[in-house]
């Protein structure tokens, strides 16, 4: 130390000079360390938000999303007041139900004039992807182009969304990336309120204009079957109105069931009424006789029985499955039906065709009133005096699914506009009334979750 308190320098020595080398890299390794991890977190983030938007959305794998912009010419609304299709006598802007809007606009965008309409299947169908022209859809109708090609959305007049096949919470990467004024955007589901239960319809508030599903009230009607078209396949057949249709049936009553989840209504009824009553049952909850999509095999068993047990999985509004058109009706067989109310069978299905099973004050009541009628060849066969016998009122037209759109498309008025605001408490009803509860498990196809007979 040097006078005044000054301290001298400490000559460096290889050892402090080891040891500051030593202290730089470690300083300089944290700083890298801290550098690693942070561009990590942000990838993880990236990638979390990435697969967040991704999770059950529609593949876009096979569609090239482009920016473009289409300039459509609009018309006045004055044009149009002779057009047959429109009704100018309703107040514009007004709201026909709580949970739709409709109205009329003062002027319509609309594609190059053409006299056909283009319907594009904007999703997968099951997860299948749909390719090219889809020819089969509304052969009938060939004034309708229905394709799975998203390419064509610029020139849809309707896009349409299956429901299975779209995000359980609304998604705009699942959607086409430009709105057009003009189209019509389409949901579709033929399954009942539960099995939709997975998707959360509130999100999809102010998205479809149009709905396509088995109730009477949809948009378009996109039934199993229909007294429409059961006597329009009727028309036409010579049919004798004295034939017995009880010749050749060698069995009282069949089922042919899948879906065994032993707390479905149905099977509580079921496993009375097989107390009092020979019911060969098939399929996976009884003998797997025929494939599942082996309907040959079925109908040719069907049609040896006197009574099909068309039993719905649910209790739903309008839900009249293909239990009760194809397996029984189609078939010539008297269907005993569970699900809908009584009233729907009688609105919607041929009068006098079924047995229903609320008119019968128990399981053991019904089957005693099956086995009257195995021994009554003539109270038997007034089950089919409707088919030589078309209804008096007019009965709901229809032309099946897709011809359906096709004919709604050509009809709508040019300027009509709706969007269902409530979607989900259009489909499931006032207070979740559209079905009656059903006690639901996650494993429901585990098998100690299954009835067998």
């Amino acid at each position: 130390m040097m006078a005044g308190g000054t301290i001298l320098p400490v000559p460096a020595t290889p050892e402090t000079q080891q040891r500051w080398q030593l202290r730089i890299t470690f300083q300089q390794g944290f700083q890298l360390f801290m550098l690693i991890n942070l561009v990590f977190l942000l990838l993880v983030l990236l990638c979390s938000l990435f697969l967040e938007s991704q999770v059950e959305t529609v593949q876009q794998d096979d569609y090239q999303n482009k920016e473009f912009t289409v300039q459509i010419p609009t018309i006045d609304i004055d044009s149009l007041y002779s057009d047959p299709r429109c009704d100018f006598n309703k107040t514009l802007n007004i709201s026909v139900d709580p949970k739709s809007k409709f109205w009329n606009s003062r002027s319509i965008p609309r594609t190059p004039v053409r006299d056909y309409k283009v319907i594009v299947i904007w999703t997968r169908w099951w997860g299948v992807r749909l390719w090219g022209v889809q020819d089969h859809y509304c052969p009938s109708m060939p004034e309708c182009v229905f394709t799975g090609e998203r390419e064509e959305i610029r020139n849809a007049d309707a896009v349409v969304f299956h429901y299975h096949d779209t995000p359980k919470v609304y998604s705009k990467l699942a959607m086409p990336l430009t709105r057009f004024p003009h189209q019509h955007w389409v949901w579709f589901a033929m399954e009942c309120p539960i099995v939709t239960r997975l998707r959360d319809l509130v999100s999809y508030s102010g998205v479809f204009n149009w709905t396509m599903t088995y109730r009477n009230d949809s948009d378009v009607l996109t039934a199993y079957g229909s007294a429409s078209l059961t006597y329009k396949m009727l028309r036409g057949m010579k049919i004798d109105p004295n034939k017995d249709y009880a010749l050749g049936k060698k069995h009282l009553a069949v089922w042919f069931v899948s879906n065994c989840y032993k707390y479905l209504p149905r099977f509580a009824y079921a496993k009375e009424l097989v107390k009092h009553i020979s019911v060969d049952v098939f399929g996976q909850c009884g003998e797997v006789i025929c494939s599942k999509k082996d309907f040959e095999c079925s109908n040719h068993i069907i049609k040896q029985y006197k009574f099909y047990l068309s039993f719905e999985s649910y209790k739903c509004q309008e839900y009249i499955t293909e239990k009760f058109w194809r397996n029984a009706i189609e078939n010539k067989v008297v269907p005993v039906v569970f699900g809908a109310p009584k009233t729907d069978y009688e609105r919607y299905a041929p009068p006098g065709s079924f047995i229903h099973v609320d008119d019968f004050e128990s399981p053991k009541a019904l089957a005693d009133y099956l086995k009257n009628l195995d021994k009554d060849k003539e109270k038997y066969n007034q089950y089919f005096r409707w088919r030589t016998r078309p209804p008096m009122g007019a009965v709901p037209e229809d032309y099946g699914r897709w011809c359906n759109l096709c004919r709604k498309l050509h009809q709508v008025c040019p300027t009509e506009r709706k969007v269902y605001t409530d979607l989900d408490g259009w489909w499931k009803g006032e207070d979740n009334d559209a079905c009656e509860p059903v006690v639901l498990k996650d494993k429901s196809k585990d098998p100690m979750y299954a009835i067998y007979f």
